[in-house]
């Protein structure tokens, strides 16, 4: 399974992920705010700028999911 790191846009916080959160769980995967390490990054709106960022991290991010942004 997977683990997702959701970054929220802008104006926003985690509470705009709460009613995903439960659906990944139960999918058996984990949401995760501190570790990258083989994760799947999330980025809404503006946080889609913000996972751009991630070819800083190399091998730490395994793909990249741009959600409306």
């Amino acid at each position: 399974m997977a683990t997702f790191v959701l970054v929220p846009g802008g104006r926003h916080g985690s509470w705009s992920f709460e009613a995903v959160v439960p659906l990944r769980e139960r999918a058996g995967h984990t949401v995760d705010r501190a570790h990258l390490t083989g994760a799947t990054l999330v980025g809404h709106s503006y946080g889609g700028m913000v996972i751009a960022a991630a070819d800083r991290a190399r091998g730490r991010v395994s793909r990249l999911v741009h959600l409306d942004a």
